[in-house]
């Protein structure tokens, strides 16, 4: 019985698979707005490298925001906008301008191997020696079987009969899941330009999804969102891609070019001097280019001026600086930036403001004095409306005042006001201020 077991563990340790495994490794990619993993490896994360700041200021506002980020197949991806909101001065709208936004991502990807199997080696079958009785025992010996009559032996199996070999899986099926869609990139051609211009370059995809830009040389063109500036003469090479995901093919790559002119004429500004002005008046602004372009001009600082159309107004005593400018074209440079600067004088006389509730004085005026109206009464059929002020405050560079309204209603068996029920409502006084300016 004991050889039969033997020989039972034996044959399972025969066919039992032993399997290795190899060890799975983690590398990183990068890219701008996309990145792909190589064939035999998964992307598994991605993350924005040095992603920019948000700045904000008075006159100008810029938002980094990324609309989509995600891995799919062996590529991880980040897309988004570039947000730029400007405006002329502090009084004026703000203007938002936005444009397509590939940051710099970092793409973690995972590579590893299906597991091997190997056999155990064949254990050679050995026959346990039969023990021979005792002769002093008193039950009757066994006789001593033959191997053919002790067990039948196993047949020996062969290496196919033993275990099945898997078949060894080629890279390509072990971590790509397979997709089944083409796609194609299409551009729009971009015209020659001439040094100092700019254009915006569009492109995109069958699949509809981001369209990555690529440009050389640095020392030609440069590249900012998807408008593209002519630094130096020379041929710009435009390269076009689209690495696939969300059960797309990557799309065949397809490139351009186009020819940066030479040296461009250049331009002067001119511009009528400016006069003094009293608090609160305004005038033209007369400028004109060598190149008969139209010329932009400025006015610094808020507090006191600004310019609208081609006015400047002032709002406050001190120094007001205009700066003008014309950025040229395809023939033109930029013409030298230009500035002047003229004074705004205060008008020394005392003025009176009204207003409810609260009334300060205009910027540039001093506070004289203040008051408000004192409490009365309105008689009606059925009620009386009392008036009454309860706080008169002089404050920073102007006068507040507080107070409510009060309607008592008559009884009607007496003459007497208050008995049958009153309503109070909040209330700004009329107030008054003298101010010197």
């Amino acid at each position: 019985m004991k050889r039969t077991m033997a020989l039972l563990l034996a044959m399972l340790c025969i066919f039992m698979p032993v399997t290795s495994f190899a060890n799975a490794s983690q590398f990183t990619v990068n890219g701008s707005g996309y990145a792909l993993c190589d064939p035999n490896s998964k992307a598994i994360k991605v993350e924005i490298v040095n992603r920019p700041k948000d700045s904000i200021s008075n006159l100008k506002r810029v938002y980094f925001r990324a609309t989509s980020q995600g891995v799919s197949d062996v590529q991880g991806y980040v897309t988004g906008v570039r947000e730029t909101w400007t405006r002329k001065t502090t009084k004026s709208r703000f203007v938002k301008k936005s444009i397509a936004w590939f940051p710099r991502v970092l793409v973690t990807c995972q590579r590893g191997a299906l597991p091997t199997p190997t056999r155990a080696p064949i254990p050679t079958l050995t026959q346990a020696p039969v023990p021979i009785p005792s002769p002093v025992q008193t039950v009757a010996p066994l006789p001593t079987p033959s191997p053919v009559q002790t067990v039948a032996p196993l047949p020996t199996p062969s290496p196919v009969q033993t275990v099945a070999p898997l078949p060894t899986p080629s890279p390509v099926q072990t971590p790509i899941t397979p997709v089944s869609r083409s796609q194609t990139v299409s551009f729009t051609q971009p015209s020659n330009m001439s040094i100092g211009q700019t254009q915006t370059i569009f492109a995109n995809a069958t699949s509809g999804l981001p369209v990555t830009v690529l440009y050389s040389p640095t020392t030609v063109c440069s590249m900012s969102g998807s408008t593209i500036s002519a630094l130096s003469a020379g041929t710009c090479f435009l390269t076009f891609a689209q690495g696939g995901g969300s059960g797309y093919l990557a799309a065949p790559v397809v490139s351009t070019s186009f020819t940066v002119g030479g040296v461009k004429s250049t331009q002067t500004i001119s511009f009528r001097p400016l006069n003094s002005l009293y608090l609160g008046g305004s005038q033209n602004v007369n400028a004109s280019s060598s190149s008969n372009l139209p010329v932009t001009f400025y006015a610094t600082p808020s507090s006191v001026c600004y310019a609208s159309g081609s006015s400047v107004y002032s709002v406050g005593v001190g120094t007001c600086f205009i700066s003008f400018e014309q950025l040229g074209n395809s023939s033109f440079s930029a013409a030298p930036r230009v500035s002047t600067s003229f004074n705004v004088l205060k008008i020394k006389t005392n003025q009176v403001f009204t207003g409810s509730g609260a009334v300060y004085c205009p910027l540039g005026y001093t506070f004289i004095s203040g008051s408000a109206a004192s409490s009365w009464y309105e008689d009606y059929p059925y009620f009386r409306r009392y008036y009454w002020v309860t706080s008169r405050v002089a404050a920073s560079n102007g006068f507040t005042a507080s107070g409510y309204i009060e309607e008592s209603y008559r009884n009607f068996t007496t003459v007497s006001y208050g008995t049958a029920g009153s309503k109070r409502f909040t209330w700004s006084p009329p107030v008054s201020i003298t101010c010197n300016g």
